[in-house]
């Protein structure tokens, strides 16, 4: 017999950061107690950058608006901080994890500002 019951739906709210200077690369963030099924990243930086992002448990379905400072954007990445002047850090969904997910980095330039990312996960 079906069980109609809905599932039980768990979110978890976490401050992650992301400096300028870091490199290229995998990194996974924690914490957050569950896999998640769907993430979405809000990020903003001291010189007015900002993007609004999610992904979901398929890596291949993830997309950003980013402000350069002086225009909106549109990006294929959950994640971005865009200067508009060829400096950049942006990610896309590598994985869902037991305990969070993992984001695939890309520096490009020389960005020289940290980004602040609240980050809404639920399961």
């Amino acid at each position: 017999m079906l069980n109609n019951a809905p599932l039980p739906i768990v979110s978890f709210v976490k401050a992650e950061s992301r400096a300028g200077a870091d490199v290229t690369g995998d990194v996974a963030y924690t914490g957050y107690g569950f896999r998640p099924l769907l993430v979405f990243f809000i990020l903003s930086t001291s010189t007015m950058v900002a993007s609004i992002g999610f992904a979901n448990a398929t890596p291949t379905h993830h997309a950003c608006i980013y402000n350069t400072g002086a225009a909106w954007n549109a990006s294929n990445d959950c994640v971005r901080s865009d200067n508009g002047a060829g400096a950049r850090q942006q990610a896309y969904l590598k994985s869902m994890d037991a305990d969070g997910f993992t984001l695939s980095w890309t520096k490009t330039g020389a960005p020289g500002w940290a980004s602040s990312i609240k980050v809404l996960a639920i399961g």
